[in-house]
């Protein structure tokens, strides 16, 4: 028993001894630090692109013009229906074209009926803050729709092209009444119209 024991081999351990590349690892590093570098690169021009964008849109609103059609109904001793063109925005406003849509509005000018109100206003210019103003007759107005679609197309000093569609309301006066002084043996009572309706626009 003992002479087994005594006639056995030592065992031997053997370390496996791996030479590790460093400069391996350290290329892959780079290469992984590099591409994080182009991402953050990539999303830092696309965030800058998108606030130069939304900065410039604000610039250009701010300095647009717009130009919009409202109907005013005005009563000074008789009952008058108008349409006003007026530019809201900053800056001069070129008219390409005014259209209106679904409905013919020639005949509704007290003079030269054979046109179609601001239609002589294509192809010149609205200020800022200019407006132009066109009485219709009124037995016109009453066989139009409640509402006159307008689309209006203009262009900017720099060239940039605005559409806008505005629906004109033409009846809607007739459920807001108003009241008025009125004495047929007053000749002044235009006058005192007049002045009421100044108030009634300043308020």
């Amino acid at each position: 028993m003992n002479n087994e024991f005594a006639t056995q081999q030592p065992i031997s351990v053997q370390i496996l001894d791996y030479d590790f590349d460093w400069s391996v690892a350290a290329t892959i590093s780079n290469i992984i630090f590099c591409l994080l570098s182009l991402v953050i690169v990539v999303v830092s021009v696309k965030v800058a692109l998108a606030t130069l964008k939304q900065n410039n849109r604000m610039i250009e609103d701010s300095t647009r013009p717009y130009v919009g059609m409202t109907g005013e109904h005005v009563n000074n001793s008789s009952t008058e229906y108008k349409l006003v063109l007026k530019n809201y925005g900053s800056s001069e406003a070129f008219v390409r074209e005014i259209t209106f849509v679904g409905t013919s509005l020639k005949g509704a000018l007290p003079v030269k009926p054979e046109r179609e109100p601001f239609e002589h206003l294509v192809g010149s210019s609205i200020l800022p803050g200019q407006s132009f103003v066109c009485i219709l007759n009124g037995t016109v107005i009453d066989g139009l729709p409640s509402y006159i679609e307008t689309r209006i197309k203009y262009e900017s000093s720099i060239g940039n092209v605005y559409e806008e569609t505005f629906n004109v309301p033409s009846g809607a006066y007739c459920d807001i009444p108003s009241g008025r002084v009125y004495n047929q043996n007053e000749p002044c009572k235009t006058i005192a119209f007049t002045l009421q309706t100044i108030a009634d626009k300043m308020l």
